[in-house]
């Protein structure tokens, strides 16, 4: 009885997902396992990505919630909206767990961990790489030189030591990206 239940409880929240409960509905399908429910979440957030990463209810969104949000082809915002949105991630769990309220570069890329490697860097104008990313020690000397000379000539030189994820998104702002 108890998978039939669980069954008529997965297909009921599928029918009721939207962008007002879409964040709410991603962290329990992670909480449950649930990846198809999880998916159709990412779905609607990757949809209405600048909304999601310009407010404030996914600032408190688990790791794991955010790992599942990050892997998406799907997230229509520019790369440096995503890259800017993870930083106040890092910063609002800082806040929550350890009440850091003015982190260091260092303790904010200590919070992100693996999830710094989920933004595409490699997919940035060059001009916002320098000026959201290369300001700041987020990033090591040596990857935010391997990454600009990516950016500049579309090589990877030494960028094979570096974890970064080099798929591009389905789209950008509406429309595919080269």
């Amino acid at each position: 009885m108890i998978p039939k239940l669980a069954e008529l409880c997965h297909h009921n929240l599928e029918k009721i997902i939207n962008e007002s409960n879409a964040c709410y509905m991603l962290e329990q399908s992670v909480v449950f396992c649930d990846e198809e429910l999880a998916s159709k979440c990412v779905n609607i957030i990757a949809i209405h990505s600048d909304k999601f990463l310009s407010e404030s209810e996914l600032l408190s969104a688990s790791r794991k919630a955010m790992e599942v949000i990050l892997a998406s082809n799907e997230l229509r915002s520019r790369e440096s909206l995503v890259y800017e949105f993870c930083l106040r991630w890092a910063e609002e769990q800082l806040l929550i767990h350890q009440s850091i309220q003015n982190p260091t570069d260092e303790q904010i890329r200590e919070t992100l961990g693996g999830l710094l490697y989920q933004i595409r860097f490699t997919i940035m104008d060059p001009e916002e790489f320098a000026k959201l990313v290369g300001q700041r020690n987020i990033l090591s000397l040596e990857e935010k030189l391997s990454l600009y000379n990516y950016l500049l000539t579309g090589t990877g030189t030494g960028m094979e030591q570096f974890l970064f994820c080099y798929q591009k998104r389905k789209h950008i702002c509406g429309k595919e990206r080269n």
